[in-house]
């Protein structure tokens, strides 16, 4: 078993724990701790940004306006649609149906040549 301090290292820390103002303190007490490194090399590393601030802001930017100008021309197209649907029911002919009396709104044969004979005559 090591003794530690050794005695050659007991002389020198004596000295310097007077030097410390430490007299008190036992060399006995005293526990020596060596540290070694595996490798003296340092491994060095360094962080980039991937993106830089303006261009991040920019490429949001970008995207925003592309989604909000799609669904811009989503409303506009649903607008466009909804106009074309009015037009073509206002423009699209009605049938009066004379339903002779029955409770069905369903055109029967007769009432169906007499508005083809009526349209003919135009």
């Amino acid at each position: 078993m090591t003794k530690l301090p050794s005695d050659n290292q007991r002389e020198k820390l004596e000295d310097w724990l007077i030097g410390q103002n430490m007299k008190h303190v036992r060399v006995d007490d005293i526990i020596v701790v060596e540290i070694f490194f595996t490798s003296l090399s340092i491994k060095l590393t360094e962080r980039y940004e991937a993106m830089s601030l303006d261009n991040l802001i920019s490429s949001s930017g970008g995207l925003i306006g592309l989604w909000a100008g799609m669904s811009f021309l989503t409303v506009f197209q649903a607008i466009a649609f909804l106009i074309e649907y009015v037009e073509m029911r206002r423009k699209k002919p009605t049938m009066n149906m004379v339903t002779d009396g029955r409770t069905d709104s369903v055109p029967t044969i007769r009432q169906i040549q007499r508005l083809s004979s009526d349209n003919t005559a135009i």
